[in-house]
């Protein structure tokens, strides 16, 4: 009657330790067991046997497997199953057609259910560590119940203050060289990211200032175009709008390039302005392009009227004084003229219109050894700065032309006389 798989079977099988009692301490004899009643019995019709398997693990847990491999298992042997996750050690306990009428009892109802597989039988070496594991298992029950009884009972906790506090100093100094690393690679890495930060936020502040550059030249541009469309309404004449492409490639002139052109009709002669006043004037036209003497250039003059006084003049390029300025030459020392006045287009050379900011005073000289005073203007355009500019049709156009001289009629001479 003894068990074939028990671990306490003697010489010949028998046990030693239950004496077929069926009460073995190793659970490996009648412990739970069911008595196999259909063993030998044929099956109806040729019928084939049912492939699950009831297996029993420790204390009272059993489940059911199929045997997919189709080993040969006698209850008994001991098996590899599949489990969740890896695999796990158990006795068969129960084979063929008990097993299913187990399963309907249970109500583990139909052949097609999902059940785990057999892997294989336990091999030695499952078998010993199976055995390990299960003499693991008191060890760690007796310190399962310390832990209940400490947590319950509060039996070590004093003594654990006693040791916590000798031990501290011992422990301290050994968490210094762990300390000091942490310290140090948290050191590294907060320089490491205040680098990187402070190299975006610099990287921010230039993109910012950028824009806010390219901000303020749009707004002053916008600025100087509104300005100069107030300035095309106000004018009389034809006017055309023109970029400044650059400046021209001669260094002792001072000229720029604007994109109008012949194409465009413009003429030589032609005035131009921007927004604050008078630039200067078309001197030679290409067929795309044109070319602009300044009023500061030193081949540029111009008929000035001074707005407080009425008195004309003619203002001459300088582009030696202060970066550019204009020169009224040939004024009387005693000419009404001082700092401040300003001078405007006067009309009377048929190519300016009247009335057009031409410059301010800045400086006069009046010398007691020469009887002219230098007098010095200030432009009010921006001759070196500006962008965008207006191209004028000349006054002369509007002029009517000066009459001709009839020759008048000679008398007729007498006769008789020369």
């Amino acid at each position: 009657m003894g068990c074939a798989g028990c671990s306490s079977a003697g010489p010949g099988g028998k046990p030693a330790g239950c004496k077929s009692n069926g009460y073995c301490s190793t659970s490996g004899c009648n412990k739970l067991g069911v008595f196999d009643w259909l063993t030998g019995v044929p099956l109806p019709g040729g019928q084939q046997a049912f492939d699950g398997v009831e297996v029993r693990f420790k204390n009272t847990r059993k489940a059911f497997y199929r045997n997919s491999p189709g080993l040969q298992l006698m209850p008994g042997d001991l098996v590899a199953v599949d489990a969740a996750p890896g695999h796990d050690i158990g006795m068969v306990s129960l084979t063929g057609e008990l097993v299913r009428a187990q399963m309907e009892r249970k109500k583990v109802v139909g052949e097609t259910y999902e059940l785990r597989k057999v892997l294989r039988k336990a091999t030695q070496e499952d078998i010993d560590r199976w055995h390990v594991v299960r003499k693991q298992e008191d060890d760690t029950m007796f310190a399962s119940r310390r832990m209940v009884a400490d947590a319950r009972l509060k039996l070590s906790q004093p003594l654990r203050a006693v040791a916590a506090t000798a031990l501290y100093p011992l422990q301290w100094l050994v968490m210094q060289p762990v300390y000091l690393a942490q310290n140090a690679s948290a050191y590294v890495g907060t320089v490491k990211s205040a680098q990187q930060t402070e190299s975006q936020a610099r990287q921010k502040l230039a993109m910012q200032a950028l824009r806010s550059n390219q901000v303020e030249h749009l707004s002053l541009e916008n600025n100087r175009l509104r300005k100069l469309l107030a300035l095309r309404e106000q004018l009389t004449v034809r006017s055309q709008p023109a970029e400044v492409l650059y400046d021209a490639a001669d260094p002792y002139t001072r000229k720029i390039i604007v994109d109008q052109g012949l194409a465009q009709g413009v003429e030589a002669g032609s005035p131009v302005v921007d927004e604050s006043g008078v630039v200067g004037q078309v001197t030679r036209v290409y067929p795309l392009v044109s070319e602009v003497s300044l009023l500061i250039d030193r081949d540029q003059a111009i008929p000035v009227l001074n707005t407080r006084t009425g008195a004309r003049s003619v203002a001459f390029g300088d582009p030696v004084t202060q970066g550019g300025a204009l020169e009224l030459r040939f004024m009387p020392a005693n000419a009404d003229v001082v700092e401040g006045d300003v001078l405007t287009t006067s009309g009377v050379d048929g190519v300016y219109p009247p009335g057009l900011p031409v410059g301010r005073i800045a400086k006069v000289e009046r010398r007691a050894d020469s009887s002219f005073a230098r007098i010095h203007a200030q432009p009010v355009a921006l001759a070196a700065g500006t962008r965008h500019v207006m191209i004028l049709k000349p006054s002369s156009a509007m002029i009517p032309p000066p009459p001709t001289e009839e020759k008048a009629a000679q008398p007729a001479r007498r006769k008789g006389r020369p």
